[in-house]
């Protein structure tokens, strides 16, 4: 289908019937009568501007008239249709869509808030102004605000490849549902050269670091968003026991638990989980225990209210630091930070003999590549393995 330009799209003829009139209890906006000039003469439509101010009304009232019209002409005329959608308007379809697929309302936004700075920068109005070379070009030139230079510094490879892949899912959703003809990013790779380069290397706890994060924590005075010491050493100790993220630890509620008799399961809803499904993990006895000691502790908890549900998780990372004296967090290997509790859960299971298919499906990882990047292993255990090979 060729492209078609909204602004050529001809307008029947119509005219102005009298001078601008104030519309009753409007508060003084005017308004303006009018017809086509094939329509019988009693057949008169009324727009109004909108706005008080007399000098500005006929304008507005011109433009509003057009887009009624060429609104009316789209019923009949799928191609007109097509090129009056704006961008914008197919940007709050594409977030519906992403609400009513199940994902969470942080994903949607995030992914629209994308969409909207790239097409917004490149200045498209219109789904056929999209263009693969111009986005390329945009993405290898965008910048970002470094907080901590207080300047713009070229993105990294990893936002780079967020916007990449929002952008084309959102061409794919149009080519779907037939908002243009063929997608534009067909063929194209979200990653640069096949993969993303690591800015920084995260490393797992070992015992003695994780055994001193829960004396800090327990020995701690100090509040965090309202979690007390105690409070922050059981997160800890579930989130290394489960491997479960930041704001999935967040949304565990009572009701979601089961605790009375083996197996112990904490679940985790589909709209939550980070790969979209419904996830049940088991744990030991003893973490169960302590869990439901601690939810019988808490007066007048709704069963259906998360355990922990404040916003700590959005500050993981300055939460676990508040409990980390003595522990060096930055060493040759890597660093260490709430999420290095995930690859700790990652690299216990590993090295417990786990096959590879057991810790994929324990630590919910999708493929080997993943299990790869979350596990680290002990140089002692690989030193006593590589001597014990005949």
């Amino acid at each position: 289908m060729p492209k078609l330009d909204p602004t050529t799209i001809p307008i029947p003829d119509w005219t102005t019937i009298g001078e601008l009139r104030k519309q009753k209890g409007s508060g003084g906006r005017w308004q303006q009568r009018w017809r086509f000039l094939d329509d019988p003469p009693r057949k008169v439509r009324t727009t109004s501007s909108g706005t008080t101010n007399k000098r500005t009304a006929a304008k507005v009232i011109t433009q509003r008239i057009n887009a009624a019209i060429r609104k009316e002409l789209t019923k009949n005329d799928p191609q007109v249709k097509r090129a009056l959608t704006t961008l914008e308007e197919l940007i709050d379809q594409y977030e519906d869509s992403l609400l009513a697929q199940g994902n969470s309302p942080k994903h949607a936004t995030q992914t629209t808030n994308r969409i909207t700075r790239m097409v917004n920068e490149c200045e498209w109005k219109h789904a056929d102004d999209i263009d693969k070379l111009q986005i390329e070009s945009w993405l290898s030139k965008f910048k970002v605000l470094d907080s901590t230079k207080q300047r713009k510094v070229k993105a990294s490879a990893q936002t780079r490849v967020h916007f990449a892949s929002a952008i084309k899912a959102f061409c794919r959703w149009m080519t779907t549902h037939d908002k243009i003809d063929k997608d534009p990013f067909y063929g194209m790779n979200a990653k640069p050269n096949g993969d993303i380069p690591v800015t920084f290397t995260r490393r797992a706890f070992t015992k003695t670091e994780f055994t001193k994060l829960l004396k800090n924590a327990r020995a701690s005075e100090e509040c965090f968003r309202d979690l007390t010491g105690t409070d922050r050493a059981l997160i800890y100790e579930i989130a290394r026991e489960t491997g479960l993220r930041a704001h999935e630890l967040s949304t565990i509620t009572p009701a979601g638990c089961k605790l009375d008799k083996a197996p112990y399961l904490i679940t985790i809803d589909c709209t939550i989980s980070k790969r979209r499904k419904y996830d049940r993990l088991e744990i030991k006895q003893r973490h169960a225990t302590k869990l439901k000691r601690y939810i019988n502790s808490l007066q007048d908890h709704d069963r259906d209210e998360p355990i922990w549900g404040n916003s700590w998780w959005r500050s993981a990372k300055g939460m676990l630091y508040t409990d980390i004296q003595g522990i060096n967090a930055e060493t040759k290997k890597g660093v260490i930070d709430f999420h290095s509790l995930r690859h700790t859960r990652v690299t216990n299971v590993a090295e417990s003999g786990a096959s590879l298919m057991d810790t994929m499906q324990i630590c919910r990882l999708s493929s080997p590549t993943l299990v790869a990047r979350y596990y680290h292993p002990n140089d002692e255990k690989r030193t006593k393995l590589i001597e014990s090979i005949e």
